[in-house]
Order: C-alpha cells, then structure tokens, then sequence
C-alpha cells in the first residue's frame, strides 16, 4: 500500500482502489456500526481545521472516506492525536459546504504514515444533505397532516422513489389491495380507519408489503403495539431526513424483487408485463376464495397461477402456488370443500379450523411475493 498520497495529484482511479482497500481492511465501519448506517463519502481533497492539544492550528487536505449522523473517517498523510478538535468543511450534495465541528477519536495506522482518523461530531448531521441518497422502488404514504404529507413526499421523491399518497387508513387498504408497492408508510393516528386498524386489514387480506408504522409515541411500548398489528418497524415523528431513508432503504434492502428468467427477452416483454399488471387482481380473487373457504375454486386458481407463473418466467411464484395445490389437492373434504391431509380427523371428517389457518398462512406468503414481482429486468 503506497505510505503517501496527496488528495491534489492523486488521480480518483488510484484513491478509490485506496479506499476500496481501506474498507477491506477495517471491516464493519464502513458500512454500519453503533447502529448507524455509515454512507461512503469519497471527497478530495477534504479540507479540515485542526487544533492539537498544544494549541497548534493548521489546515489539511485529506480524503473522505465515510459519513453517518455522529461522525466521519477520512485518510491522511500523518498522525493526528486522540481529542484533537476539528473543524470539517463537508460538501453537500449542491457543492456548497459546511463547517462541522467534532475531535478525533481514533487515528489507526495504515501503512508508515498513512492513518485512518475517526472522528466524532459535536453535533449530528444529516448524512442525506451530504450524500446522494437513492430509493428505488414505489412507496404508499399514508400521511393525513398536509405538512408532513408534502415533507415527506419531497423527501422521498428527491431520493428517487415513487411516491403514491392517500389521507386516511381506508384509502391505504384500498391502494394497497388493488396495487403493487414496495414499502408502505403508515400514520398510525388517522381518520376513518387509524394506521394500526388499517395494517391488521392488509395483513388478513395477505398483503405482504413492509409497512412501518408512522407514529409520535417513543418508546418500546408503542413501538411492540406496532408491531403486534403486523407492522415491520417503526419510525417516531417528527423524524429526519436520514432517518426516514434509513427505514425505508432497510425494508427495501430486506425485500428482493422477483424478476422473471425472461426479462431482456424484447419478444416477451409486453407479456411478462402484462401477467405482472393482471397479478394483483388473481391474488385478490383468490384470497376471497380462502376467506369464503371455496376450496375446490382456490384449487383451480392455484392450478392456473402455478402454469402461469411458470410460462412467464417466475419460478419462485410458480413453485409457490404450486405448495398451496399440493396441500388442497391431497386432501378430501365435507360438503365437497377439499381440506389438507392433516385436518383429517379420525372420524374421518376435517378440521376446517386448522385447513383455513394453514391456507391464510400460506396465501400471506403468497401475497408477500406478488408485491415484489417485477416487469423488466433487473437495474433496468
């Protein structure tokens, strides 16, 4: 590793092969760590003011290497001793800067006299001003407070994100039932139907999407009530700009999208598009199905997604419905209503308790996967 680089002359092919290696080197920091998310933040030369204990001052050119809320890590050419006070010129994302004051709490030796430094900030700041924050995918806001509602919409749209917005809990159900969404952020006090009434709902309806509940109650106790309804995390109002992205990139980060084994295929593009528009209304009919316990009609709807799923490309989805006709094809029923094999009772008749709850269960998973199912290819 070369023992001097100078951020002026060094060109940016040879600091990223640097830092890349820097990364390598001292594992967890440079991606999360503290439970913080840790941002690469790659500028040069860096401009930092530093105060040694002596009471020397003197201004460095050094190389950003990381960024989150409590502090940065950058590269430079020397020693700098543990508390020293620096004043950091970050560059925000519209190449103005601000001054940002903190003290080192770490200098780690790289090679002779090359030193990762830690430092920490005085105050925290919002990594998202400094770093270009991407959000791929389509979000359902459930926001009834105009101002938050635009806040957040402005938020996630600069980020990239589709941004569909609705007023009230019953508005979120009836989106989120008859369309496809990445993530659902959901105000937990709302008219008509409150956030919590309208997770329960989407939940029995099968909805899989990761929902985090939008709430102004801290605490563990508001935060488990969130999460018994069937909500995925939990973000306090009001909250910053990083933080929202953080929830939101973490659900989506957790939750690949399913593309079919024929995306990039020109000839069957429009098919493969249209299955994925058709998909959320087979998904709804047959979860009616199971809520009404027509088996034998989920039996053949199971049949048909299977086939369909498969011919278009998406083996997950196929081997999927494929378990759900397994189980009701291998079973016998009362009334002519199919059952799973172990709801048989010994008298020969059927459980239908135990067959309704498997199949809800299973049906939730199936859902689950339909929200993630994607026309196009991948990085499209």
């Amino acid at each position: 590793m070369a023992t001097r680089l100078d951020p002026k002359r060094a060109n940016r092919e040879k600091i990223d092969e640097l830092l890349d290696r820097i990364d390598q080197l001292v594992g967890g920091e440079s991606t999360e760590a503290n439970g913080e998310t840790w941002y690469r933040y790659r500028v040069y030369p860096l401009t930092v003011q530093v105060t040694e204990p002596g009471g020397t001052t003197r201004s460095l050119q050094v190389i950003g290497r990381n960024l989150a809320p409590s502090g940065m890590n950058f590269v430079y050419n020397g020693f700098l001793h543990q508390g020293t006070k620096c004043e950091v010129q970050l560059t925000t994302i519209e190449n103005a800067w601000q001054t940002v004051t903190g003290h080192v709490h770490r200098c780690r030796l790289i090679s002779d006299q090359l030193h990762d430094v830690g430092v920490k900030f005085v105050e925290a700041v919002d990594p998202a001003r400094f770093v270009p924050v991407k959000v791929s995918g389509r979000i359902l806001l459930a926001e009834d407070d105009p101002a938050l509602s635009r806040m957040t919409t402005f938020i996630l749209q600069k980020a990239g994100a589709d941004t569909t917005v609705v007023e009230n809990g019953q508005a979120a159900v009836d989106k989120a039932t008859s369309e496809s969404f990445d993530v659902i952020l959901m105000d937990v006090e709302m008219p008509e139907m409150d956030g919590l009434a309208a997770t329960r709902l989407l939940r029995e309806h099968g909805v899989g999407t990761p929902i985090v509940a939008l709430t102004t109650r801290a605490g563990d106790e508001a935060r488990q009530e969130c999460l018994a309804a069937g909500c995925s995390d939990t973000l306090v109002k009001p909250s910053r700009r990083h933080e929202l992205l953080q929830k939101v990139l973490a659900q989506l980060n957790g939750q690949p999208m399913l593309y079919s084994t024929l995306a990039g295929d020109p000839e069957m593009e429009d098919l493969v598009a249209a299955f994925v528009e058709g998909l959320p209304r087979i998904l709804s009919e047959s979860r009616e199905q199971v809520d009404a316990e027509c088996h034998d009609v989920l039996l053949k709807q199971m049949r048909d997604l299977r086939a369909s799923a498969g011919a278009h490309g998406f083996d997950e989805m196929a081997d999927a419905a494929g378990d759900v006709e397994t189980l009701l094809a291998g079973a016998k029923g009362n009334g002519g209503k199919s059952a799973l094999k172990n709801a048989q009772l010994t008298d020969g008749g059927v459980d239908l308790t135990a067959v309704n709850k498997e199949l809800q269960k299973r049906m939730q998973a199936l859902g689950a996967m339909g929200h993630r199912v994607r026309a196009g290819a991948p990085n499209s």
